[in-house]
């Protein structure tokens, strides 16, 4: 079988390309006897994106060089396919939080939706979340959704000293630090992140925030709390930091802080926990569902809390160990190699 897959997101660092690229790999382990053709890989940007969604993918995928269309990012095109197809729901966040994108952003995903419930034969979500949001939004067959969670690379656990050093200084990092991993728009929640930090700062934390990931919808009302705040000398914003660095930036964390408004999965904390990161994440979307118990919950919209249950971990040593560990225990039992073998029997399904 020949699979053609939209590979529009190896182009933009975040999430979904970590997904496609995990994934792929894992799948060329798992089931060698699969052929795979990446279109789109060198057209970044929301115009060439919509080219690439509803015309150029339909046209190739009349060429005949393919069997199955796997559309990786939540759409496949509105016309019909000439072919079976299946598309992987991450979330559908841009509907269900709408107050925290664009309106442009919601009628692409409503297009991107309808194109999916037209054309899918075998529909992926991540988790029990996405899978219920997408059956809420669409009449589409529940029989023809699965789940299939993310993996966990295994480049993600303790790491030696000298790689936490190295990572420090390359990002201009001091010990110690909380640590968020998150594009910086308003659903990642960065604002309550910082009211929990002024906070813990005016109650006596001696160290770094910590806010890693690229500048996405507004970022720059982050910044300016900060500054209201009186902050901003003790945040550190690194931007986009390359995936190699991930494992010791997690690591070199006393704790890792994820109170996002929603996740469709929640791959960040996840890899937190694998590096024995206490985590303390927000009781929304998917995140309940991937950590269980392997974090300390909080509501996102209360920065006292988030602030209390950081101050929690930081004061009692056993409660925080027991969370690493747990995380630890939690994360390895999400493997790339799952995915994939998974992903490759809804392949097989689709086209039967």
């Amino acid at each position: 079988m020949r699979v053609g897959i939209d590979a529009g997101a190896l182009q933009t660092p975040g999430g979904v390309r970590r997904y496609l690229v995990s994934l792929l790999e894992a799948m060329r382990r798992v089931a060698p006897d699969l052929g795979f053709v990446l279109w789109g890989e060198e057209t970044p940007g929301s115009f060439a994106r919509l080219y690439r969604e509803q015309l150029a993918i339909p046209n190739r995928a009349r060429r005949g060089e393919v069997d199955l269309v796997h559309g990786p990012k939540n759409a496949l095109a509105l016309r019909r396919l000439s072919l079976p197809a299946v598309a992987t729901v991450h979330d559908l966040l841009p509907l269900t939080q709408s107050h925290t994108e664009t309106l442009a952003a919601r009628a692409y995903w409503r297009m991107a939706l309808a194109g999916v419930a037209r054309n899918a034969s075998q529909v992926i979500a991540v988790s029990r979340y996405s899978r219920d949001a997408f059956l809420f939004e669409t009449d589409f067959a529940p029989e023809r959704v699965v789940v299939v969670p993310h993996g966990c690379s295994p480049a993600f656990g303790p790491q030696p000293p000298e790689r936490l050093a190295a990572a420090a200084a390359r990002y201009g990092i001091e010990r110690p630090y909380l640590l968020t991993v998150a594009t910086r728009q308003p659903r990642k929640n960065h604002a309550a992140v910082l009211e929990a930090f002024a906070r813990l700062v005016r109650r006596g934390y001696p160290g770094m925030l910590v806010l890693a990931g690229r500048a996405g919808w507004m970022w720059r009302s982050a910044a300016r709390l900060a500054e209201r705040l009186g902050i901003s000398s003790r945040v550190r914003w690194t931007g986009f930091v390359a995936e190699e660095d991930l494992p010791a930036l997690y690591a070199g964390a006393d704790l890792f802080l994820y109170p996002s408004l929603a996740e469709g999965f929640g791959l960040p904390p996840l890899e937190a926990a694998a590096c024995g990161v206490p985590v303390v994440a927000s009781r929304a979307g998917g995140l309940l569902e991937v950590l269980e118990d392997a974090a300390l919950w909080v509501d996102p919209a209360s920065p006292a809390e988030i602030a209390q249950a950081a101050d929690r971990l930081l004061a009692d040593a056993p409660l925080a160990a027991r969370l690493s560990a747990g995380g630890r225990r939690r994360a390895a039992g999400y493997t790339w190699e799952a995915a994939a073998q998974k992903t490759v029997e809804v392949y097989r399904r689709a086209v039967a």
